[in-house]
């Protein structure tokens, strides 16, 4: 089973009904993967309700994009965190952060 193929079909489903319609039409294919899939898509599904609380319920693009943004902005902390011991460093004991290591 492909997990673009479960991608796709995740993105199309976004109300309890759609995600029926979509598991009928599976069920009428009537294959091992077909069935896998439904599998899947019924186990997304019930994860996303559980996770929703309220919320609006996300895409795992979504949250993949929020993570990536959350790296880069921790990554720009980190690195201005350094910027500042160095500078404190060099102010006060008159030598570089690898000078001292």
């Amino acid at each position: 089973m492909r997990s673009d193929r479960i991608a796709e079909i995740d993105a199309q489903i976004t109300t309890r009904e759609e995600l029926e319609e979509h598991l009928k039409a599976l069920y009428n294919v009537n294959t091992e993967e077909a069935r896998r899939l439904q599998a899947v898509l019924k186990v997304i599904w019930e994860w996303r309700q559980r996770r929703a609380k309220g919320r609006k319920v996300r895409r795992v693009a979504d949250l993949k994009a929020d993570i990536r943004m959350k790296t880069e902005q921790m990554r720009a902390d980190s690195k201005k965190l350094r910027d500042e011991t160095s500078e404190y460093i060099k102010e006060h004991y008159g030598a570089t952060e690898k000078e001292v290591k």
